[in-house]
């Protein structure tokens, strides 16, 4: 969906394209819809709006202390996770608070920190961490039930527990080493085919 909107070159084909998009993947995909949305407008219009430093650092402290007060009191609505016919898309009323207290959580403290820097070998270990980001949210899921449906480990038993986490993120680490990671690499090869294209571009008015 968010291909058509961004990639598609007329208003025709975006919208033909999302509400295809919208057949496919059902209600249950489409009403956590937002949530992603906005974690994609928190960073492609984060600078759109100014603010100083000190007010935006009292808004980090009330935005984080209500999510805060959010994740561990609101209660799921408008059905519980995980119960038919909804299942974990149940909450999504709820998870909208949460996310919007998230979503300004995040944008407070990039307006309340501008100048931060972080060690050079900090910042390596954070992008390290961060590129098997996508590989996590994509792959945890199906993992567990696999695990689940081979009853590999009790989870009734907390060191079973814990072998199973860490046994489902290394082998979601070795999946992002074949997948996402390899974004550069595909980026260039992309490059290169399109580099080898025989055009030209238009000179530009008033040249």
């Amino acid at each position: 969906m968010f291909g058509f909107a961004v990639f598609a070159k007329n208003w025709r084909l975006k919208l033909t394209g999302i509400l295809a998009c919208c057949l496919v993947v059902g209600e249950n995909v489409l009403l956590l819809v937002p949530l992603w949305a906005l974690g994609a407008a928190l960073y492609l219009y984060r600078e759109r709006l100014a603010l100083a430093p000190r007010p935006a650092f009292a808004g980090l402290v009330v935005s984080a202390a209500l999510t805060g007060l959010l994740v561990c009191f609101l209660p799921e609505y408008p059905a519980h996770v995980a119960n038919a016919p909804l299942f974990y898309s149940g909450s999504y009323l709820s998870n909208y608070l949460v996310g919007a207290g998230m979503g300004a959580t995040i944008w407070f403290f990039a307006r309340a920190t501008p100048r931060l820097t972080v060690a050079p070998v900090v910042e390596n270990m954070i992008r390290r961490a961060a590129n098997h980001t996508f590989s996590l949210y994509l792959f945890h899921l199906p993992l567990i039930y696999f695990v689940q449906a081979m009853g590999l480990f009790d989870p009734h038993i907390v060191w079973q527990t814990l072998l199973a986490i860490a046994a489902i993120l290394g082998v979601i680490l070795g999946l992002s080493e074949l997948t996402e990671t390899k974004r550069k690499f595909l980026q260039r090869a992309l490059l290169r085919i399109r580099s080898r294209r025989a055009f030209t571009l238009p000179e530009p008015a008033g040249s």
